[in-house]
């Protein structure tokens, strides 16, 4: 189901990359110029789904450019193509929205076959734990394997029986 919508993601709105696009290691505004070099390149993907800069969470927005001003992370970066999406556009209400609406800010990495969500949070990340994460996708051999969720510390009120995904449910 994911994959299915990633792929919407990927086709929605927007026009076709190229394989100069791919190549040009520039932070994409739009998620589906993204997909589609991401696509092309057999890259994985690093999308950022930051909050309005007029809404009041605008401070813990993830700032890629920063991101990539960081020693640790600057060259690992380069092995993603990166989008930085801005919730508050018409383009980026339909993006967050297809990944479910989550809070945000919101760090996702999709594998190399844009079918996974490999990994994703609304918890801030050091760049130390952004670093592990990057590394980790980097190296995934299959669309299949996925990054576990749990190594990170929980926020306060996480409840893992609220992430807990089940057939049925009990009365």
């Amino acid at each position: 189901m994911i994959g299915s919508l990633l792929l919407t993601a990927g086709l929605l709105v927007g026009a076709d990359a190229t394989a100069a696009d791919a190549a040009n290691l520039s932070t994409y505004t739009s998620y589906t110029k993204a997909w589609h070099a991401a696509k092309e390149a057999s890259r994985p993907m690093l999308v950022v789904l930051n909050p309005s800069s007029d809404s009041g969470k605008a401070a813990a927005a993830v700032k890629v450019e920063e991101l990539r001003k960081a020693e640790e992370l600057t060259e690992l970066m380069d092995d993603f193509v990166v989008v930085e999406i801005d919730t508050s556009t018409t383009h980026g209400k339909k993006i967050h929205e297809i990944f479910g609406s989550p809070a945000l800010p919101r760090v996702v990495v999709i594998d190399s076959q844009q079918v996974h969500q490999v990994f994703a949070t609304s918890t801030l990340l050091t760049n130390t734990q952004l670093k592990s994460v990057l590394e980790k996708a980097r190296v995934l051999k299959t669309s299949a394997t996925k990054l576990s969720f749990d190594w990170m510390p929980k926020p306060a009120g996480d409840c893992p029986n609220c992430r807990r995904s089940t057939n049925s449910f009990s009365n």
